[in-house]
């Protein structure tokens, strides 16, 4: 019963230290995870609006120009080469043309939809009265993600000819479909990497723990349940370089100082045993003597009162023969008195 509730405790003691270990590195793996998703996103979005800016400021020419020599005289022709330059970057959803009073002249989803002049319908008439300030401003302006305001959502960017003329805006609708995709196959190949990576660890670190500490404790065990057992000459040779191996060695110098002890208990034991054996000895001769002395007295006790007897008996004699006497004595003294009586009379 005692074994199995000392190898219940170490069990417990393991499954602890693999639950705390466990515990701290989930924590530490899950914040390592967290963070390099942080930043692969925040570093996928700087990429992603980098070359948006990069695109809009080498494209608006070529898409105003496409704009001024197809799009009234070839629609078809405008249509495919302005679904072309759309299609150079993934993550520009959405091109559209305005003019200086904010009118859409042209937009790319509207393209999409009719394949001839006759189809195409503009989805919106004019942007939004926000953005119409901004095309006096003759600069790019950047319009920053309502959920988001770190990353930008649109960019309006102006078109100004070889003489100086403005007359144009480009707005770009920039897409992070690709960075949440992005986003979403690292966040399972980290979660699948850290799992691995968690699952290895725990696996070594535990065999590192059953190696350093719990092994040393069940050899520490097995060497204090023999000496329990009264073998004091075992020994724990325990050698870990830590505190488990100065336990070892300071348990070591207990049970060498315990054998000592115990020898000269056993030494001090038979030395008593011979003082105890000769004081009985002393002691017997001692009673023996007594006896004989008091079994002496006894016999002159005893001859003292026989003659203590006699003597009694003597006196006794002695005195009932005094009181015959006096008896005798009270007779011959009543005698002569009746005679002295009589010669009177």
């Amino acid at each position: 019963m005692k074994n199995t509730m000392k190898r219940k405790v170490s069990i417990n003691i393991e499954t602890k230290l693999n639950i705390l270990i466990g515990f701290f590195l989930i924590i530490i793996f899950t914040a390592v995870a967290f963070i390099l998703i942080e930043n692969n996103e925040k570093s996928l979005n700087e990429r992603v609006m980098s070359q948006a800016k990069s695109f809009s400021q080498l494209s608006v020419g070529p898409i105003i120009e496409t704009y001024e020599l197809y799009f009234n005289s070839g629609y078809f022709k405008f249509r495919e080469l302005m679904l072309e330059t759309l299609n150079l970057n993934s993550d520009i959803s959405r091109i559209q043309i305005i003019d200086t009073q904010g009118n859409i002249l042209s937009d790319t989803e509207s393209l999409k939809k009719a394949d001839v002049w006759q189809k195409y319908k503009p989805e919106e008439r004019q942007i939004p009265e926000s953005l119409k300030s901004k095309l006096k401003s003759y600069s790019e302006h950047f319009v920053s993600d309502s959920k988001n305001e770190e990353i930008i959502s649109e960019i309006l960017y102006p078109y100004s000819d070889d003489w100086g003329k403005y007359s144009y805006s480009v707005r770009y609708f920039i897409s992070y479909e690709q960075v949440k995709e992005d986003i979403e196959r690292i966040r399972i190949q980290v979660i699948i990497l850290t799992i691995c990576s968690l699952i290895i660890t725990i696996y070594l670190m535990g065999r590192g723990i059953d190696r350093l500490v719990i092994s040393p404790l069940e050899e520490f065990q097995k060497g204090v349940k023999g000496i329990s057992g009264g073998d004091l000459k075992n020994r724990i040779n325990i050698q870990t370089g830590d505190e488990i191996e100065s336990l070892s060695k300071e348990f070591n110098l207990m049970i060498e100082r315990l054998q000592k002890t115990k020898k000269d208990l056993e030494k001090a034991k038979t030395i008593l045993e011979v003082k105890v054996r000769t004081r009985t000895k002393q002691l017997q001769e001692l009673n023996k003597d007594l006896e004989n002395k008091v079994e002496e007295r006894t016999k002159e006790l005893i001859k003292k009162l026989e003659k203590l007897g006699e003597y009694q008996q003597l006196n006794t004699g002695r005195d009932l023969k005094v009181a015959e006497l006096n008896r005798k004595i009270k007779k011959l003294e009543e005698r002569i008195e009746k005679l002295k009586q009589i010669k009177k009379g």
